[in-house]
Protein backbone atom coordinates (compact mmCIF):
# COMPACT_ATOMS: atom_id res chain seq x y z
CA UNK A 1 0.00 0.00 0.00
CA UNK A 2 1.35 3.80 -1.02
CA UNK A 3 0.27 7.17 0.97
CA UNK A 4 1.38 10.68 -0.16
CA UNK A 5 1.15 12.56 3.21
CA UNK A 6 1.79 15.86 3.60
CA UNK A 7 4.38 16.54 6.54
CA UNK A 8 5.13 20.35 7.10
CA UNK A 9 3.35 20.04 9.98
CA UNK A 10 3.14 17.81 13.48
CA UNK A 11 -0.14 16.26 12.38
CA UNK A 12 1.53 15.06 9.28
CA UNK A 13 4.49 14.01 10.10
CA UNK A 14 2.49 11.72 12.81
CA UNK A 15 0.87 10.17 10.23
CA UNK A 16 3.90 9.89 8.26
CA UNK A 17 5.45 7.41 10.74
CA UNK A 18 2.11 5.68 11.69
CA UNK A 19 2.06 5.01 8.46
CA UNK A 20 5.32 3.77 8.29
CA UNK A 21 4.77 1.80 11.02
CA UNK A 22 2.45 -0.31 9.39
CA UNK A 23 4.38 -1.65 6.43
CA UNK A 24 2.96 1.33 4.11
CA UNK A 25 5.31 2.78 0.82
CA UNK A 26 5.04 6.56 2.33
CA UNK A 27 5.70 9.89 -0.01
CA UNK A 28 6.31 12.47 2.08
CA UNK A 29 5.75 16.00 0.42
CA UNK A 30 6.56 19.70 1.65
CA UNK A 31 6.13 22.38 0.34
CA UNK A 32 9.82 23.84 1.37
CA UNK A 33 11.21 25.26 -1.52
CA UNK A 34 8.68 25.36 -3.91
CA UNK A 35 9.33 28.89 -5.12
CA UNK A 36 5.17 29.55 -4.74
CA UNK A 37 3.84 32.19 -6.55
CA UNK A 38 0.15 32.98 -6.51
CA UNK A 39 -2.30 36.14 -7.88
CA UNK A 40 -6.20 36.08 -7.75
CA UNK A 41 -6.17 33.79 -10.96
CA UNK A 42 -2.98 31.49 -11.55
CA UNK A 43 -0.32 29.86 -9.46
CA UNK A 44 2.70 28.64 -10.45
CA UNK A 45 5.48 26.44 -8.14
CA UNK A 46 8.39 23.94 -8.66
CA UNK A 47 7.70 20.24 -8.69
CA UNK A 48 10.39 16.92 -9.85
CA UNK A 49 12.31 19.89 -11.55
CA UNK A 50 9.29 21.36 -13.60
CA UNK A 51 8.17 24.79 -12.95
CA UNK A 52 4.41 24.63 -13.54
CA UNK A 53 1.63 26.88 -13.81
CA UNK A 54 -1.69 26.29 -13.42
CA UNK A 55 -4.71 28.57 -13.85
CA UNK A 56 -5.85 28.54 -10.41
CA UNK A 57 -5.46 31.26 -8.01
CA UNK A 58 -4.87 31.77 -4.30
CA UNK A 59 -2.91 29.95 -1.43
CA UNK A 60 -4.09 26.88 -1.42
CA UNK A 61 -3.66 25.87 -5.23
CA UNK A 62 -0.06 25.00 -5.69
CA UNK A 63 -0.79 22.58 -1.95
CA UNK A 64 -3.44 20.82 -4.24
CA UNK A 65 -1.93 20.60 -6.94
CA UNK A 66 1.45 19.40 -5.60
CA UNK A 67 -0.64 16.74 -3.60
CA UNK A 68 -2.68 15.52 -6.59
CA UNK A 69 0.05 15.14 -8.91
CA UNK A 70 1.93 13.05 -5.96
CA UNK A 71 -1.03 10.67 -6.05
CA UNK A 72 -1.03 10.38 -10.05
CA UNK A 73 2.50 9.50 -9.58
CA UNK A 74 1.39 6.95 -7.38
CA UNK A 75 -1.08 5.62 -9.53
CA UNK A 76 0.94 4.92 -12.24
CA UNK A 77 0.80 8.25 -14.55
CA UNK A 78 3.84 9.58 -16.21
CA UNK A 79 5.01 12.90 -15.50
CA UNK A 80 4.45 14.64 -18.50
CA UNK A 81 1.06 13.30 -18.36
CA UNK A 82 0.77 15.26 -15.21
CA UNK A 83 2.05 18.50 -15.87
CA UNK A 84 -0.30 18.66 -18.96
CA UNK A 85 -3.60 17.73 -16.79
CA UNK A 86 -2.83 20.38 -13.78
CA UNK A 87 -1.60 23.31 -16.33
CA UNK A 88 -5.42 22.75 -18.16
CA UNK A 89 -6.94 22.11 -14.55
CA UNK A 90 -10.16 24.33 -13.80
CA UNK A 91 -11.13 26.01 -10.61
CA UNK A 92 -13.46 24.18 -8.09
CA UNK A 93 -16.78 26.20 -7.24
CA UNK A 94 -16.69 28.20 -3.89
CA UNK A 95 -13.04 27.51 -3.64
CA UNK A 96 -11.00 30.57 -3.92
CA UNK A 97 -13.71 31.54 -6.44
CA UNK A 98 -12.64 34.83 -8.19
CA UNK A 99 -15.05 36.65 -9.27
CA UNK A 100 -14.50 40.28 -11.36
CA UNK A 101 -16.74 42.94 -9.95
CA UNK A 102 -15.35 46.23 -12.24
CA UNK A 103 -12.32 46.59 -13.77
CA UNK A 104 -10.48 47.87 -10.36
CA UNK A 105 -12.70 45.81 -8.15
CA UNK A 106 -12.55 41.57 -7.56
CA UNK A 107 -13.84 39.53 -5.04
CA UNK A 108 -13.30 36.09 -3.83
CA UNK A 109 -16.00 33.38 -2.39
CA UNK A 110 -14.25 30.91 -0.84
CA UNK A 111 -15.67 27.48 1.75
CA UNK A 112 -13.26 28.65 4.65
CA UNK A 113 -15.45 28.34 7.79
CA UNK A 114 -12.94 27.37 10.55
CA UNK A 115 -10.63 30.02 12.18
CA UNK A 116 -7.67 28.31 10.61
CA UNK A 117 -9.05 28.23 7.22
CA UNK A 118 -9.96 31.50 7.54
CA UNK A 119 -6.82 33.00 8.59
CA UNK A 120 -4.85 31.22 5.95
CA UNK A 121 -7.27 32.60 3.56
CA UNK A 122 -7.07 36.09 4.58
CA UNK A 123 -3.14 35.83 5.11
CA UNK A 124 -3.02 34.56 1.35
CA UNK A 125 -5.55 37.98 -0.38
CA UNK A 126 -2.93 39.88 2.09
CA UNK A 127 -0.23 39.22 -0.42
CA UNK A 128 -2.10 39.40 -3.60
CA UNK A 129 -4.48 42.92 -2.17
CA UNK A 130 -3.41 46.20 -3.61
CA UNK A 131 -5.66 47.83 -1.29
CA UNK A 132 -7.81 46.47 1.32
CA UNK A 133 -9.71 43.13 2.24
CA UNK A 134 -13.53 43.57 3.25
CA UNK A 135 -14.42 40.66 4.48
CA UNK A 136 -18.05 39.38 4.37
CA UNK A 137 -18.67 36.00 6.99
CA UNK A 138 -20.88 34.69 9.65
CA UNK A 139 -20.87 31.14 11.79
CA UNK A 140 -22.99 27.96 11.08
CA UNK A 141 -25.95 27.56 13.72
CA UNK A 142 -26.43 24.15 15.89
CA UNK A 143 -22.54 23.83 15.20
CA UNK A 144 -19.88 24.67 17.53
CA UNK A 145 -20.29 27.36 19.58
CA UNK A 146 -16.66 28.03 20.61
CA UNK A 147 -14.96 29.00 17.41
CA UNK A 148 -17.49 31.63 16.69
CA UNK A 149 -15.18 34.18 18.82
CA UNK A 150 -12.27 32.89 17.18
CA UNK A 151 -14.00 33.55 13.67
CA UNK A 152 -14.29 37.36 15.07
CA UNK A 153 -10.84 36.91 16.04
CA UNK A 154 -9.10 35.85 13.27
CA UNK A 155 -11.03 38.70 10.97
CA UNK A 156 -10.55 41.65 13.20
CA UNK A 157 -6.91 40.95 12.56
CA UNK A 158 -6.62 39.76 9.24
CA UNK A 159 -9.45 42.15 6.98
CA UNK A 160 -9.77 45.64 6.95
CA UNK A 161 -13.07 45.72 6.99
CA UNK A 162 -15.34 43.17 8.40
CA UNK A 163 -18.75 42.49 7.74
CA UNK A 164 -20.67 40.03 9.94
CA UNK A 165 -23.59 38.48 8.98
CA UNK A 166 -25.82 35.02 8.45
CA UNK A 167 -24.20 32.15 7.75
CA UNK A 168 -26.21 29.34 8.00
CA UNK A 169 -28.28 30.10 10.91
CA UNK A 170 -30.48 26.68 11.71
CA UNK A 171 -32.57 26.57 14.19
CA UNK A 172 -30.18 29.21 16.07
CA UNK A 173 -31.12 33.16 16.42
CA UNK A 174 -29.09 35.08 13.86
CA UNK A 175 -28.62 37.64 15.83
CA UNK A 176 -27.17 35.12 18.95
CA UNK A 177 -24.48 34.34 16.50
CA UNK A 178 -23.31 37.50 15.70
CA UNK A 179 -23.36 38.59 18.83
CA UNK A 180 -21.02 35.42 19.84
CA UNK A 181 -18.51 36.08 17.08
CA UNK A 182 -18.50 40.01 18.05
CA UNK A 183 -16.82 39.02 21.54
CA UNK A 184 -13.75 37.79 19.49
CA UNK A 185 -13.22 40.83 17.34
CA UNK A 186 -10.40 42.69 19.31
CA UNK A 187 -9.55 45.55 16.81
CA UNK A 188 -11.81 47.52 13.92
CA UNK A 189 -15.20 48.67 13.77
CA UNK A 190 -17.48 45.78 12.22
CA UNK A 191 -20.43 46.42 10.51
CA UNK A 192 -23.48 43.81 11.35
CA UNK A 193 -26.22 43.18 8.79
CA UNK A 194 -28.07 39.95 9.37
CA UNK A 195 -29.18 39.12 5.84
CA UNK A 196 -26.71 37.62 3.85
CA UNK A 197 -27.13 39.31 0.80
CA UNK A 198 -27.60 42.92 1.90
CA UNK A 199 -23.92 42.35 3.77
CA UNK A 200 -22.35 41.27 0.07
CA UNK A 201 -24.19 44.72 -1.47
CA UNK A 202 -22.81 46.69 1.47
CA UNK A 203 -19.19 45.10 0.34
CA UNK A 204 -19.13 46.36 -3.17
CA UNK A 205 -20.81 49.74 -1.88
CA UNK A 206 -17.78 50.06 0.38
CA UNK A 207 -15.23 48.90 -2.16
CA UNK A 208 -12.33 51.29 -3.68
CA UNK A 209 -10.25 50.58 -6.12
CA UNK A 210 -7.87 48.02 -5.48
CA UNK A 211 -9.96 46.33 -2.69
CA UNK A 212 -10.78 42.88 -2.61
CA UNK A 213 -13.66 41.30 -1.23
CA UNK A 214 -13.86 38.52 0.58
CA UNK A 215 -16.87 36.48 1.00
CA UNK A 216 -16.20 33.44 3.17
CA UNK A 217 -18.03 30.54 5.03
CA UNK A 218 -20.27 28.96 2.31
CA UNK A 219 -18.63 28.63 -0.76
CA UNK A 220 -20.32 26.72 -3.41
CA UNK A 221 -23.57 25.72 -1.41
CA UNK A 222 -26.63 26.59 -3.28
CA UNK A 223 -28.82 27.26 0.05
CA UNK A 224 -29.32 28.47 3.28
CA UNK A 225 -30.56 26.63 6.09
CA UNK A 226 -33.10 29.18 8.45
CA UNK A 227 -35.30 27.67 10.88
CA UNK A 228 -35.67 24.01 9.24
CA UNK A 229 -36.33 25.43 5.54
CA UNK A 230 -33.98 25.25 2.75
CA UNK A 231 -33.65 28.53 1.30
CA UNK A 232 -32.91 28.85 -2.30
CA UNK A 233 -29.28 30.99 -1.50
CA UNK A 234 -25.70 31.39 -3.50
CA UNK A 235 -23.02 33.98 -2.71
CA UNK A 236 -21.88 33.54 -6.00
CA UNK A 237 -25.29 34.59 -7.80
CA UNK A 238 -26.11 37.20 -4.87
CA UNK A 239 -22.56 38.56 -6.13
CA UNK A 240 -23.58 38.54 -9.78
CA UNK A 241 -26.96 40.23 -9.06
CA UNK A 242 -25.74 42.75 -6.57
CA UNK A 243 -22.86 43.57 -9.18
CA UNK A 244 -25.41 44.16 -12.28
CA UNK A 245 -27.59 46.39 -10.44
CA UNK A 246 -24.74 49.00 -9.05
CA UNK A 247 -22.33 49.02 -12.08
CA UNK A 248 -23.17 49.64 -15.63
CA UNK A 249 -22.32 46.99 -17.96
CA UNK A 250 -18.99 48.69 -19.33
CA UNK A 251 -17.79 48.89 -15.61
CA UNK A 252 -18.37 45.30 -14.99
Amino acid sequence: KNAVIANDEEYGRLYCEKAISQGMNVEAVSMEDRNVVFTLKNSSFDWRQERLNIPVGGPFAAFNAIIAAEIALQLGLEIPEIVSGLTDVSGINGRFEHIRISKDISAVIDYAHTPSALEELLKGCRKISEGRIILVFGCGGDRDPTKRPLMGEVASLGADLSIVTSDNPRMEDPEKIIDEILVGMKKGFPVIEIDRKSAIERSISEALPGDLIVIAGRGHEEYQEVEGEMLSFSDRDALRIVTKNLFPPEEQ
